[in-house]
């Protein structure tokens, strides 16, 4: 997750929510807290939340206070 994110954020995003059903907000969000000592973790937990809410504003409730 994180690799792709760092390759390009906003299509890795597009891909991970397109395809919650193989790969879980839970497991997505778990990498990339995973990966705090990268950069770049905030943008990238930030943009997938914004845009996961933006499809389902449920799917993310859980991770609504790491904004």
């Amino acid at each position: 997750v994180v690799y792709l994110m760092e390759l390009d954020a906003k299509r890795s995003v597009t891909l991970f929510i397109q395809r919650r059903a193989t790969i879980s907000p839970f497991e997505v969000m778990s990498q990339l807290m995973d990966s705090k000592n990268k950069a770049d973790y905030r943008y990238f937990i930030h943009l997938y939340l914004h845009s996961l809410f933006e499809v389902d504003p449920n799917a993310g409730k859980d991770f609504h206070d790491l904004q």
